[in-house]
């Protein structure tokens, strides 16, 4: 009878260690799979930030070409009026300018 309580702890211990045993594979196993989908997660949320960036970007490139577009073409007018600017009206803008540099010095 003695031989038998022996025997049936021996048994139980052996069954406590293979618990224990797969409880800590299985711990091991959640653990790992737990680590792939977290780094799984953050490469996601990582390539949609990134996503969502380049269309900002794009988004703002477009928006300041929109407005630059008018701008540009004001400007190429407005140089295209400078340069074709009369040589005779320059003349004339000179010589008064030269008038007035003249009287403000002759009356100083």
């Amino acid at each position: 009878m003695a031989m038998e309580a022996i025997n049936k702890i021996k048994l139980s211990e052996d069954k406590a260690k293979a618990l224990v045993e797969d409880a800590i594979s299985k711990k091991k196993e959640i653990l790992k799979e737990a680590d792939k989908l977290s780094k799984d997660k953050y490469e996601s949320i990582v390539k949609s930030a990134n996503s969502e960036k380049n269309e900002l970007i794009e988004e703002a490139i477009k928006s300041g070409e929109q407005e630059a577009a008018p701008i540009f073409e004001s400007g190429k007018v407005e140089v295209q009026e400078i340069l074709h600017i009369d040589e005779e009206k320059i003349v004339s803008a000179v010589e008064l300018i030269k008038k007035k540099v003249v009287n403000i010095n002759g009356n100083s």
